[in-house]
Order: structure tokens, then sequence, then C-alpha cells
């Protein structure tokens, strides 16, 4: 796949042109192909007016800093912690959150990709390929966007093809091994159709080095075409539809042990010492992860006099295959492998009527077909004679919401808006499982089962809008669907749908012509039945449980401002308190070999290596990946250098205050804990418009900075998975 990819793109050339949205998540009376950026929500008001706490960040932006994947977004938007672990996307926004999900659970936070939703957790850190912008929508979003929107929504929305001919490549390399490559070519085939290809490749060698075999780890080769095709036939009907492939091979799961013999166990079994170096880890060889996908999209739009009518569906199908050193050190003791494929057919069909009175609607219908299967083996000295102990576990969802939101203009500036949607989930759930997984887990041969949830997912806005500002006031719920903790060794018990209520204090504005837009927001959660992610002491894998009740509430603030002509600066921030009301009985663990004075839920040592299952009263803790303050700030400075070339510097700092990455951070030994840290990102760019040349450089993570992905703490120990230490790159575009 590597050198076909290669090949393709350098066939390609292509730029990334500012084309009209996709029909499904924006509205814009610029006709298809002038080169301007109209960024909206869903019923069709611009964003920067929209009464919602939202940030948009354009292609621009995103090239100015490197950001070569949604995940690297995160940079410029303080109330998201975006981690991505093993492939599986772990966004949180505002605390809101799901660690990992695989079949029969879904994540807190929807994902669209040009209108269409990410069944899937593993993947949807989507690269970045011809991209047009990346929204977020802080909140639960469910009267529009649906279940599984409840801490809020990442719109990611792609250039459609335009009129005329247009192209770009571009390579790049960096240290640690990275070369890369990108392009683009838009041809127009007539007044009504024109095509759209673009492409990315990307190589790294890795940051890492296992110790057991001096192989490097955390490099990966990366993948992704994207064909579009755009016909126009009259002024009132548009069509887009597009086909996508991804593929990936990343290296095997790199874990650092952070804790010695006893409280390591496979240390303990095998006499072996983890390194004590940041970027090293010592594990036994696995395989790498893959993931491939091959998506569709079809955007209809058809405008009447008063009313459009859209369509979007989408078609996904998928595969990811992973292989984890379990135990987390040298010693063959507990070795996973994981494989899951399925397809998910969605379709979102709404009417959106622009009346010229003061009262408009949005109303539809939302369906979604999911297949979903799990395949688990387990191997290593700790099975004895029952390697490859599992079973498949396959999970069909059927899914189908109406939904409606009206607006009301009750004076020239005053407006009520009411919404909600209904949704009813049904999961079926069927596993097999072999002889192995009786004898290693009590499992039993067969599992069926079968549950349905419905819930009701309003929404109320009253606001004041002017030319140049917004004051909102809302409430809103967002619901996640309840579902199956996977695989399935035995009949289980369904999770809870997890629901949040919301109450919203904001406000917009813009000033000075336009040069200062300043955005802010109060909120308060009700957080219930929260489904909590935790290291599962059988499997060793990541499962999630109710807990009872959570409190959030925060202020954020974003500024941005045009100060001259050449210099612009932006800055924005959170500062939260998000922690649990009442969770009496939370799965932590404990050290086996030594006694845990404030712990009474840890069971009593039993002078054994390793941890042990243990239960812990964390009500009045704070909720993982819930920082209490971040921020992020920068600036941008352009000026000519030749009467040709344009040099543009861009700097930015993400800071994030400490937070836990499980609940009570693991247990006693509070290892699974992020400290607070600085992401520092440095760009320089030469710009040569009439040549279409282009030279960026850039640094990322400048103060190298020592942070985590992930740390799960289980019966095996702690480790933890490093983050990309400082990498420096350039990159060299020819536009056309």
């Amino acid at each position: 796949m590597r050198y076909i990819l290669g090949v393709s793109l350098l066939a390609l050339a292509a730029t990334p042109a500012m084309a009209q949205q996709t029909p499904s998540d924006t509205e814009s009376d610029v006709p298809v192909g002038e080169t301007i950026v109209v960024t909206a929500t869903k019923a069709g008001q611009p964003l920067d007016q929209a009464p919602v706490a939202a940030i948009s960040i354009d292609a621009g932006q995103l090239e100015s800093l490197n950001v070569g994947s949604v995940r690297e977004a995160q940079v410029l938007l303080p109330s998201v912690v975006y981690n991505d672990s093993g492939g599986s996307a772990q966004i949180y926004i505002r605390g809101i959150g799901t660690n990992s999900a695989y079949a029969g659970l879904e994540s807190s936070v929807a994902t669209y990709v040009d209108g269409v939703y990410l069944q899937r957790q593993v993947g949807a850190s989507v690269d970045i390929v011809d991209l047009r912008s990346i929204e977020v929508l802080n909140g639960p979003q469910g009267s529009l966007y649906g279940r599984n929107a409840t801490g809020g929504v990442v719109l990611v929305n792609t250039n459609d093809p335009v009129p005329f001919l247009e192209g770009k490549v571009g390579v790049e390399i960096g240290n640690y091994g990275r070369l890369g490559g990108e392009a683009m070519l838009n041809v127009p085939m007539s007044d009504d159709l024109a095509f759209r290809i673009a492409g990315k490749f990307t190589h790294l060698s890795g940051y890492t080095r296992n110790e057991a075999n001096g192989e490097r780890l955390s490099g990966f080769d990366s993948g992704t075409v994207r064909a579009k095709l755009g016909w126009t036939p009259g002024s009132r009907f548009t069509a887009f539809a597009s086909v996508e492939y991804h593929e990936e091979r990343n290296d095997p799961l790199a874990r650092r042990t952070l804790v010695n013999a006893p409280l390591c166990l496979s240390c303990a079994i095998y006499g072996t010492t983890p390194p004590s170096d940041f970027y090293k880890t010592d594990q036994t060889k696995t395989r790498k992860t893959n993931i491939k996908y091959l998506a569709g999209t079809l955007n209809l739009r058809y405008e009447a006099d008063d009313f459009d009518i859209i369509s979007v569906t989408g078609i996904r199908d998928f595969n990811y295959a992973i292989f984890v050193d379990q135990d987390f050190a040298r010693g063959d003791l507990y070795n996973s492998r994981a494989e899951e494929y399925g397809t998910t057919l969605t379709q979102d069909t709404y009417v959106k009527t622009r009346f010229s009175g003061r009262f408009n609607l949005i109303a539809g219908l939302s369906g979604e077909l999911d297949t979903d299967s799990l395949l688990i083996r387990v191997f290593g000295d700790a099975f004895g004679p029952f390697q490859d102990a599992g079973g498949t576990t396959r999970v069909k969802l059927a899914s189908i919401s109406p939904y409606a939101e009206g607006s009301y203009e009750l004076t020239d500036t005053l407006k009520l808006t009411v919404g909600g949607r209904y949704n009813i989930d049904t999961k079926k759930l069927r596993a097999i499982n072999n002889a192995g997984a009786e004898a290693a887990f009590g499992a039993v041969p067969f599992v069926e089962q079968q549950t349905t949830f419905r819930n009701f997912t309003p929404r109320v806005v009253l606001s004041r809008e002017t030319g140049t500002s917004t004051i909102y006031a809302s409430y809103s719920k967002g619901v996640k669907s309840g579902g199956y903790n996977t695989p399935a060794f035995n009949t289980l018990n369904a999770l809870r749908p997890e629901e949040l209520d919301s109450y919203e204090l904001g406000f917009k504005a813009k000033a000075f012509d336009g040069r200062v837009d300043v955005s802010g927001a109060g909120f308060y959660y009700d957080y219930k039945d929260i489904q909590v992610s935790f290291v599962d002491s059988q499997s060793g894998g990541i499962s999630a449980e109710n807990a009872a009740r959570a409190r959030i509430y925060g202020l954020e603030l974003n500024t941005s401002a045009r100060l001259t002509d050449a210099l612009s600066v932006y800055a924005g921030g959170l500062i939260e308190s998000a922690k649990f009301r009442n969770y009496a009985s939370a799965a932590i663990y404990c050290p086996a070999s030594a006694p845990s004075p404030d712990y009474p839920g840890c069971p009593v040592p039993t002078g054994g290596p390793g941890l042990v299952a243990g239960k812990a009263d964390l009500s009045g803790a704070r909720i993982p990946r819930a920082p209490e303050f971040s921020f992020t700030v920068g600036a941008s400075y352009s000026v000519p250098v030749t009467a040709d070339w344009d040099a543009e510097l861009t700097v930015n700092d993400r800071y994030t205050s400490e937070y836990d990455l499980l609940p009570g951070a693991g247990g006693p030994l509070r290892l699974s804990r992020q400290k607070a840290y600085h992401y520092v990102t440095l760009g320089l760019a030469f710009k040569n418009p009439r040549a279409g040349l282009e030279a960026r450089f850039y640094v990322n993570n400048l103060t190298n900075s020592r942070y985590f992905l992930d740390v799960p703490t289980s019966v095996f120990g702690v480790a933890g998975t490093a983050a990309p230490p400082r990498t420096v790159g350039a990159s060299l575009a020819y536009s056309f």
C-alpha cells in the first residue's frame, strides 16, 4: 500500500480551495465554486452568530501549525482533551468522553465527516486530507445531531469539487524518519460536473525503542485517498458523491512499565527490570496494528422557494486488528489479539424552511444500521494449555430518530428556539466462545441477547441576536446510548444510557469592524448514569460501568484580534470543576504486597506480586480527563520578504493542568494521572502566490514536554504510552 499510494500521490496535483460546504452541516447562498468559507450549524446559522459554544478552525490555521489529524487540532481547542491509544480516538469535551469502546458501545462525543456520523472510536481521528474546516460544538447536541453527542460534536468538512482547474502537490520530511506526500487535483468535466481527487501518505519510523529486541516503536505508515464528484444541473439541485479509502499500519502499542517488582507482575515472575527512560519499553514482540476502512458518501440538496430538502447517505466498511502485550513487560505472560470489523449504513433526511416571516423550522428523520463483530484471542504462559482462548461477539444496531427544531422571532432581535429528538436504539448481541475461553474465563459456549433503548433529547434556547453580537441562555439534554461491554463470555447486564442535562449562558461579539471576536460561556451539567471506563480485572482490557452521578460547571472564553494587517493574536481558556457526586463502588487496583490504609475497599494483602482488584468511594473525586484549567494562546505575523515572497510566523502554546486518566488515578498508586504540561508549536512559512510555491518549517512540542497518551493500571502493574517528543520538519508545495 505504501508504494502504491506514493506513486498515486506523485501523479496528482492539488490546492486546498475554499469551496461551498457540504449541504449536510452548512448552508450558503453562495454558488458552488466561489472561493468563500461559510461555517454554520446544521440549522443554517453562521457559527459565529449561532447560540452555541463552538470553535471553527479553517484549513489555513491547521496548515500553519502543522496539524495533520483531527486529534492534533486540540492545540487550538482549550475545552478538548483528545488522545489516541491503539488507534482508538479518546476525545473529551469539557470532561465528557469515552476511553475506549468496542462493539456494543459508542463514544460520548459524536464525530461527523461531511455530515456522516462515525459509529466507532477506532479510526475517528481521521487524517486531514484536502480539508476545509473542523468545527467543534461544545455541550450536548442531541436535538439536531442525535444520540452519542452528550459531550459535543466534531464536524469535519472536506473540500467539494469546484468548476475550474486547480491542483497542488507537496512533500514533507522530518526527524524520526518522517516522510510524507500530499496531493490533489480538481478537474471540471462539463459546465455542471466537476471531479476532485486527493491523497495523503505519511511514514514515521518511531520515537520509542523496545529494549527487549532493539526495535523502534510508535511509528506508522498511513495513507488516504478520496475521490469526489460534484453535479449542479441547475440552480436548485446539487449532488456530491465521494469515495474514501484509508489504511494504516501502526507499530505495536508501546507501553513502558512505571513500577518495578513486586508491583510489576511480569517483572517479578521473569526477573526483569523495566527501563527508566521515558521513551523506552521492555515488552514482548507483537504484531502491528492495522486499520482499514472504505467509505462512501452521497449528499443531495434541493432548494425550493421557501425550503430546502437535504439528504445525507453514508456507508462505511471497517476492519481493525490489534495485538497487545497485556502484561506490559518482557516475558510472554499475557498477550491478546483483537479484531473488529463491520459495516455501518447511515441516512439523514431533513427539511429546512426559509420563510420570510418570524417562524422557521428544521425537521427530519435519521437512521442507522450497523453490524460490528469483535474477535478476541488471548495467549501466553498465564493460560497454560488454553492458548488462543476467546470468542467472537457480534452486535447489530438498528437506530431511528425523528427530530425537529423550530425558531420564532419574538422581536427583531429576540428569538426563541425549541427542538427535540426521539431516539430508538435496538441492539442484538450474539457471541460464540471456544473451549479455551470456557476454561480460562468461565465462559459459556453461546450467548444471545437483545435490548432496546428509548429516550428524548430536548433543547430550548432564548437568544438576543444583532448583527454584531449574540447573547443566549439554553437548556439541552444529551444521551449516550446504552449497550454491552464486549467480548461477551457470559450473559451481560446491559449498561444504561448516560444522560446529561446542560444549562448554559453565553455570548458572542464582534468589535472594531470585525477585527476583534470574543465569545464566552458559563455552563452547569447534571451528569447521570455515567458509563465510566476502567480496566477489567479478568480480561485486562477497557470495560465500562454505570457510575451514579457527577456535577460539572465552568467558564470558557475565546478571543481573537487582528491588531494590524500583519499581526493577529488569539487566546482561549477553560476553568472547570468536574467531580463525581456519588460513586461509592469504583473499580480500582491495589498493591498485593502491601496494605492500603486509605482504601478500605482494597483486599487484604496476599504478599504476592502485582496488583489486585478493589473498590473505592470516589464521591467528590474528579472525573477522568477533566483538567481544572487549560488554555491556548498564539499569534501569527506576516511580512513581505521580497516583491514575490511573504513570510508568516505562527506560534501557539497549549497548556493543560493535571488530570486523571482513570477514575481515582487507578487506585492507591495514583499513577494513572497526567501531570500539567505545555505543548508549544512553532511554524514558519514562505509563500510565493504568483509562482504557486510554499515552503514550511515547523517544530512541534518545542519545549519537549513529556506526557502520556494513556496510562492503564491493572493486575499486571502500571504502564504508560508516551506521546511524541519534540519533532521538527519541513515541507514544500506547488499549487496552480
